[in-house]
């Protein structure tokens, strides 16, 4: 049984859902607070590196960011006037078993990240400020 029964998580991005998920699955009830009416986040996108894989597999979430997203195994490096400089792969020691990286939009990580929380019992009040 874990020391800490009940948890307030105040914020719902990256951040906060992760922990809600991470402590709901170690058996802590999670309350998490959200500001924003919805869960919504800019439509940018965001690199999983694939340590970053190996912390979100551990949470059972990896399989579906790779599935939404884009795998890549590097990066190619050009200077400022387009010529080539390098290729610098990304290997996968942290995780073999996952892609060296992941690009993934923000939107889609969010309703990853959103909807394993609710999934996992995360008790979610948007549109919810502390003071």
């Amino acid at each position: 049984m874990p020391a800490v029964k009940k948890v307030l998580v105040i914020g719902g991005g990256i951040g906060g859902l992760t922990a809600g998920i991470a402590l709901r699955q170690a058996g802590v009830d999670v309350d998490l607070i959200e500001i924003n009416p919805a869960f919504s986040v800019y439509g940018v996108g965001i690199i999983q590196p694939n340590n970053t894989l190996r912390a979100l597999n551990r949470l059972g979430l990896a399989r579906r960011c790779v599935e939404l997203g884009a795998s890549f195994p590097g990066w190619r490096i050009h200077g400022a006037h387009g010529n080539f400089l390098m290729d610098a792969p990304n290997g996968t020691t942290a995780a073999p078993e996952l892609p060296p990286n992941n690009g993934i939009t923000r939107p889609d990580f969010q309703k990853v990240l959103s909807e394993a929380a609710y999934a996992h019992g995360v008790r979610v009040r948007l549109g919810t400020r502390v003071e």
